[in-house]
């Protein structure tokens, strides 16, 4: 963190349950969540802005006058309406009305419209003289082909009134965008009446495709090809039904329909629909339930209550586009209403975002579905971009695509600790990486060729955003492979990571304009990337549905993008042919990946952040082109936000941030479009990789490592924010209450868990991070160890059994520190410290099954002629207790005198099993380390250091070799014949014994390892660097043990024991040279 710190306060409660936070700040849970599912309300102007009612199996589009107009690009003008995934059922439904008097009107133009996380309404001016007045609500059921929609018709007048009601519908069976790539044609519809059960059925006479619609009231009164309120493009039947309700003065009644569909036959959408008129206003219970537990899980509490708002309900728009589809399973759409289905790249940020606000469950199932629609239609572990709801790929992929799931996948895997899930999906990932740096680097210069985020016409070639992605793969992959025991393949990613990491900083940094490039590659390559910019600008179509400016306007900016990108190609055409280098052609927004993915150095990261902010933003963020400089995105203005965070910049990524929630409810009521400030897709699931994953990675500092059940806490807040809260948030099996106070000497840090046996940890900085650091806790149970158990036969067959009864707690702490204690242009000093220490105990060594009477187990052996375990272990007790007897003085006659079990002196002649007590324990209980560098000019200097200290040593070869009876033997210890305790030489008749006598005290100090080198830097293409170095190793111990060295083994059940036959450690001098080519 940025700010100054001069203390820490760590408050850490590791519980069964939560405890309460009783604080000024505390989150009013009930009132917010009441206050978000009260919904919120149109302004004036937004009447003919699309809206989206949404289910994971329908979703209903349309205008929020409640109308139902030709809309959408894609399919063009049919993406409104009501739809079934693969299928759209209706090209909308229309509410004719006709008093007593016979004064007929359309529900038209609603006055108010309300977006509800659960569903939308409409209410309409007062009809017939202001007696009459109705609201439309409606809802897509979770889990159901259908959905449902409640007209309240009030009559405020102080008469009874009598209204006929005609519900018109037109169908519009048709099948999904792409559709007839595979073969899916539209034909004509047939809608027929059927009498008893008063609802239409509808066909398309092509297709198994069934639409069913009707009310929750009977009725006679129909009409087949019936008028409606507007004429759609649509080519479907229209049909009315029409109903008579009576309402007495100041009463209201409702009015219910549901339309459901099937891709498949007419017996499964009428099932559907009978299902869903019967359990309706469950299913809306039911579906409120959904989101008041969305909404409480992963709840914030900050001082910034517009941003808070908004957080709220990215969460919301982010679940109105899961979509479970039967042909694929259950995954995260892109946008409404252009882009509702599957895309690889929205995924890889959304989904960031969604494990972070606690949807463990939808991230994985997206994860699970791109891999195996991609394995499908790839097989070579290529990752899909675009997938509809007809399960066709569309788009197989662009190349950073596949590099950025794998980063998907780590993110979630560390989130979720989901083994079995890491485990499926690490086959294709490894294919994924082939497929980059073999199939897609044809050159072997490790960056990968092909599109990127950015799908410019003739940007195809080795683009900034795939390398950078690319790269973070590897690294990801290094550690993922040795989560799954694949050692060589962990170092070989490693070591691309880092020659890759180094190139990308080498060869796409433009040291002039101090900024990354778009691509890397020839003259030639730039040419053509500029000559298809200005094929892309001419070509593009004026779209008056989400236009900004006028066709003049419009126009106008063409041209003189036009002009900019062939002065640009003029420019280019002076360099060699050719030459190979980094290009920036089109400035695009992606060339802030490295910093987004900290693999910038902070000089770097910190000028391009500077330059992105006072030249590539306009009002809402970075431009997509900072050459063309004419439209921004939700997206672009996210990654910068987390590219700021990266390097402590919350003040500025919060400026990003805010640039977002400023275009909230431009264009829907609680939603942010995909183009800011207010067109594109009015609903984007990439929005919350903008406003979720900055707050919960860097603002609240919350990272997890669920499969080592680690959690560390890292809390940077704004200078202008004195506290952040977060409430019930999943990490793996756990669920956090988190909270952080500025205090005036520091920050105050409370945390609550579900799960007792996590590790906790906060990462801390102060002055700019020239003092860093971490305070790690752990408390970690084993559970169903091994161990030998003696049983009866019969009944078992053998008298012993290996079996998993053992339980085993280790506790402790771990500090680690850095500091830059100077900082010169021509001096440096870096130093470190790290320090931690273990409590372990053995909980239990039964289970119901199986016991151990004695309720102890021993190890280690002295071996002959001593024949004595030197260690036990018992239930309750600690690892490494040596065990034996314990000697206090020597007899006259050179003999041992022990303590026996009452404290008491007794000749060690007269002992008994029972006088053996804890003597010692080889498990160091502190250990610490302590590296320096040192530069100087060319010099360098590094000093690695460190120690274990409060453990003790049983020197074996005192035990055997420090005793006179061993003379006869062949070997002995000068120190034989040196007195004990001050008094005479043992006994040239004392048998060899175990005793406490042997047993030393272990600490010890080691300098490890000294290089010094000196680096001369060359001016040619051929050699850049030498680095001439001397080492040497195991230099200095500083102890009193009296053995050979005092790091002896420390694993096991039998530590702290110096054998017999141990060489002594060697050593080593190294002289030699590195070369930098």
């Amino acid at each position: 963190m940025t700010q100054y710190l001069k203390s820490l306060y760590l408050c850490i409660c590791l519980l069964g349950g939560f405890i309460s936070c009783q604080t000024n700040e505390s989150i009013t849970q009930d009132e917010e969540i009441q206050t978000i599912m009260e919904g919120i309300s149109n302004q004036a102007g937004q009447e003919k802005n699309p809206y989206l009612t949404a289910g994971d199996k329908t979703y209903i589009i349309g205008t929020q006058d409640g109308n139902f107009p030709d809309l959408g690009g894609h399919t063009p003008g049919e993406m409104g309406g009501v739809w079934n995934h693969l299928i759209k059922l209706l090209d909308g439904f229309w509410v004719k009305m006709t008093d007593n008097k016979g004064n007929s009107c359309w529900l038209e133009n609603a006055i108010q419209y309300t977006n509800y996380p659960f569903g939308s309404k409409f209410e309409y001016a007062p009809l017939f003289n202001n007696s009459i007045r109705v609201n439309r609500f409606q809802f897509c059921p979770q889990g159901e082909n259908g959905v449902v929609i409640t007209y309240t018709i009030e009559n405020v007048s102080d008469s009874e009134q009598t209204v006929l009601f005609d519900f018109v519908a037109k169908t519009d069976l048709l099948p999904v965008w792409s559709s007839g790539t595979i073969g899916l044609k539209d034909a004509n519809d047939v809608v027929n009446w059927d009498a008893q059960d008063a609802i239409f059925k509808a066909k398309d006479l092509g297709n198994n495709w069934n639409v069913i619609w009707g009310a929750d009231q009977h009725t006679s009164i129909y009409q087949l090809d019936a008028p409606t309120y507007i004429n759609t493009q649509g080519t479907g039947k229209s049909a009315s039904s029409t109903y008579t309700i009576t309402l007495p003065k100041n009463q209201e009644k409702k009015l219910s329909f549901v339309i459901a569909g099937s891709k498949d036959s007419e017996e499964d959408a009428l099932k559907s629909y009978k299902d869903i008129l019967a359990n309706h206003s469950e299913m809306l219970e039911d579906k409120k339930m959904y989101y008041t537990q969305l909404l409480e899980r992963g709840r914030i509490n900050i001082p910034d209550k517009k941003l808070q708002e908004v957080y709220n309900w990215c969460k919301i728009n982010t679940e109105w586009l899961a979509a479970d589809m039967e042909s694929a399973g259950r995954f995260l759409g892109a946008g409404a209403i252009e882009y509702p289905w599957l895309f690889g790249c929205d995924n890889s940020y959304s989904l960031q975002g969604l494990v972070a606000t606690g949807d463990q469950k939808l991230a994985k199932e997206t994860l699970r579905v791109i891999k195996e629609m991609s394995e499908k239609a790839n097989r070579n572990g290529r990752i899909l971009h675009e997938m509809a709801f007809n399960a066709f790929v569309s788009h197989k992929g662009n190349t950073q695509e596949t590099a950025h799931f794998v980063i998907a996948v780590w993110n979630v895997y560390k989130w979720t600790g989901d083994n079995k899930f890491l485990a499926d999906m690490y086959p294709y990932m490894q294919k994924g990486l082939n497929f980059l740096l073999k199939d897609m680097d044809t050159n072997k210069n490790m960056f990968p060729e092909g599109y990127g985020i950015m799908e410019v016409r003739g940007l195809n070639a080795e683009l900034i955003d795939v390398s950078v992605y690319t790269q973070q793969a590897l690294e990801v992959m290094s550690q993922i492979a040795l989560i799954m025991g694949e050692e060589a393949f962990a170092s070989e990613c490693a070591s691309q990571a880092i020659d890759l990491k180094e190139r990308i900083n080498d060869l796409f940094w433009d040291k002039d304009l101090e900024i990354y490039c778009d691509f890397y590659g020839t003259r030639e390559q730039a040419l053509e990337t500029t000559k298809g910019a200005i094929e892309q600008v001419r070509n593009t179509e004026y779209r008056w549905d989400v236009a900004e400016v006028s066709l003049q306007e419009y126009e106008d900016s063409k041209k003189k993008h036009i002009a900019m990108y062939e002065d640009m190609y003029k420019q280019f055409e002076a360099y060699p042919t050719g030459i190979m280098k980094g290009w920036l052609t089109n400035k695009n927004w992606v060339i802030s990946t490295p910093i987004e993915t900290h693999i910038a150095s902070e000089d770097r990261a910190i000028r391009q952040l500077d330059k992105v902010r006072k030249e590539h933003c306009g009002e809402y963020g970075p431009y997509l082109s900072a050459v063309e400089r004419d439209r921004m995105m939700t997206i672009a203005t996210g990654v910068q936000a987390m590219a700021e965070c990266a390097y402590g910049r919350v003040d500025e990524a919060l400026w990003y941030i805010n640039r977002i929630v400023d275009t909230f409810g431009r264009t829907l009521p609680g939603s942010i479009n995909e183009m800011m400030p207010d067109y594109g897709c009015p609903v984007q699931a990439w929005t919350i990789y903008g406003i979720a994953t900055p707050l919960i990675r860097y603002i609240y500092g919350i990272q997890p490592e669920a499969y080592k059940k680690t959690l560390t806490l890292s809390p940077n807040l704004p200078s202008d924010w004195d506290f952040i809260e977060m409430k019930d948030l999943p990490v793996g099996n756990n669920k956090i209450n988190y909270k952080v106070k500025q205090l005036e000497d520091g920050l105050e840090i409370t945390l609550d868990t579900t799960e007792k046996d996590w590790n906790l940890g906060v990462d801390f900085g102060v002055l700019d991070n020239r003092i860093s650091g971490s305070i790690d806790l752990y408390k970690r149970t084993t559970k169903d160890m091994l161990w030998t158990y003696q049983l009866a036969t019969p009944p078992y067959l053998y008298q012993e059994i290996l079996a998993n009864a053992g339980t085993m707690q280790n506790k402790g702490l771990e500090i680690h520190l850095s500091a830059i204690p100077v900082q010169t242009k021509e001096f440096s000093w870096t130093t470190s410290f790290n320090y931690s220490t273990n409590k372990n105990k053995l909980v239990a060594l039964s289970n119901e099954e199986f016991q151990l009477k004695s309720g102890y187990i021993e190890d280690g052996w002295t071996g002959e002629p001593i024949q004595q375990y030197t260690h036990r272990i018992f239930e309750g007790g600690e690892v490494g207790n040596f065990y034996g007897f314990k000697t206090i003085d020597i007899d006259n006659e050179g003999r041992w005198i022990i303590e026996d079990k009452n404290g008491n002196p007794k000749p060690i002649s007269e002992q008994q099993a029972e006088d053996k007590k804890i003597i010692g324990n080889g498990l160091p209980k502190h250990l610490l380390s302590w590296d320096n560098s040192f530069t100087f000019k060319n010099f360098d200097l590094g000093i690695t250091m460190r120690g274990a200290f409060d453990y003790d040593i049983l020197n074996y070869p005192r035990m055997f070799y420090e005793c006179p009876v061993n003379l006869t033997r062949g070997n002995l210890l000068a120190t034989a014949y040196e007195p004990k305790y001050g008094k005479t030489v043992l006994n040239d008749q004392q048998e060899l014994q175990y005793v406490s006598y042997f047993i030393e005290r272990g600490n010890f100090w080691k300098i490890d390892n000294i290089t010094i080198g000196y680096t001369l830097k060359l001016k040619n293409d051929y050699l850049k660097r030498i680095r001439i170095y001397a080492t040497g190793n195991n230099l200095f111990t500083f102890t009193e043990y009296s053995g050979l060295d005092p790091e002896v083994n420390t694993q096991g059940l039998n530590p702290g024991c110096d054998e017999l036959g141990r060489y002594p450690s060697t050593r080593s001098f190294t002289l030699g040279a590195m070369f930098t080519f």
